[in-house]
């Protein structure tokens, strides 16, 4: 079950994009496929950041009514909640959480390793 699209979203993104991805002024849609796992990242970083007690860090929150000019507010929670249910954690990205601790970050998404967080 897709979203509604608004008459006024570009769909596919761009031309090298996938056929399922859409835009418009205010929101990127990714491929059906990975939107669990675009959701996750998302969470990731909003629970990493948030706060913004590191000096260079924003203070990043997820809301359903992003207005904030700055960019600390990523959107929208409802949407990427939905998007985590209907894409669940696999293979894949298991593997991708795996390399990114062992080679690149040495932490773990806690949103991959705990799905039901």
């Amino acid at each position: 079950a897709e979203p509604d699209v608004p008459a006024e979203c570009v769909r596919p993104a761009h031309g090298e994009a996938a056929a399922d991805t859409e835009r418009d002024t205010y929101a990127f849609l990714p491929p059906a496929d990975v939107r669990g796992d675009v959701a996750r990242s998302v969470f990731y970083m909003a629970t990493r950041y948030r706060g913004g007690t590191e000096e260079g860090t924003m203070n990043l929150t997820l809301t359903d009514c992003p207005v904030d000019k700055a960019g600390n507010e990523l959107g929208y929670l409802s949407q990427l909640l939905k998007w985590h249910e209907e894409d669940p954690v696999d293979d894949s990205e298991r593997r991708r959480n795996d390399l990114v601790c062992s080679s690149y970050q040495g932490n773990r998404n806690p949103y991959v390793d705990h799905p039901h967080l």
